[in-house]
C-alpha cells in the first residue's frame, strides 16, 4: 500500500492552472501535467470537437458543465474520455435552441423562451418558469445556473 502525501492533493485553482500544460515526455514532467480529475476534470469540454460541452463559471468560482444541444453531432468523444463512466451528451444539463430540439431529446435541460421565461425539463415533463422572480419553483442551484447562462453566456443560445 502506498501513502500519498497531503501535498500531492491539488486545489481547484492549482489543477486549473495545469490544464493544457504540454511538455516533453519525461517522468519528472508528468507530475506537473496531472490535473487530478477528482479535483477538476472537464475532459468532456476538452475533447469535444464541436465545443458542445461548455464549462460555465458560476458566481462562486465553481464550474458546471453545460451541454449545448445544437452544437453536438453525437460523436461519442465525451463518453469515451469520461473517467466517471458518464455520457455527458446525455447526462449533463442541456441548453436547447428550439422547442423541437427539446421534444426530440430526453435530456434534462433549458430552453430560453425570452429574457425572463424558460422551459425546463428535470424529472418529468417540461415546465415554464419566470426566472426574474425569486422562489420561482426551481431548485436554487438550477436557478443559479440558468441565470448565469442568461447573464454571462447568452451567446450560446442567441
Amino acid at each position: 500500500m502506498y501513502e500519498i502525501p497531503e501535498a500531492a492533493h491539488l486545489t481547484v485553482p492549482q489543477a486549473s492552472e495545469r490544464k493544457g500544460v504540454l511538455c516533453e515526455s519525461c517522468a519528472a514532467c508528468e507530475g506537473q501535467r496531472c490535473l487530478q480529475c477528482s479535483t477538476v476534470c472537464e475532459n468532456c469540454v476538452d475533447v469535444c470537437p464541436n465545443r458542445a460541452n461548455v464549462a460555465i463559471t458560476m458566481p462562486d468560482g465553481s464550474h458546471q458543465i453545460l451541454h449545448v444541444d445544437r452544437m453536438c453531432n453525437e460523436c461519442g468523444n465525451c463518453t469515451a474520455f469520461c473517467p466517471y463512466d458518464s455520457a455527458p451528451s446525455r447526462d449533463k444539463f442541456t441548453l436547447f435552441q428550439t422547442a423541437e430540439d427539446m421534444v426530440d431529446s430526453q435530456n434534462a435541460g433549458v430552453l430560453f423562451l425570452d429574457h425572463d421565461t424558460v422551459r425546463v425539463r428535470t424529472f418529468g415533463p417540461p415546465r415554464e418558469y419566470n426566472i426574474s422572480t425569486r422562489n420561482n419553483g426551481l431548485p436554487t442551484a438550477l436557478d443559479a445556473l440558468i441565470l448565469q447562462i442568461r447573464d454571462k453566456y447568452g451567446y450560446l443560445y442567441l
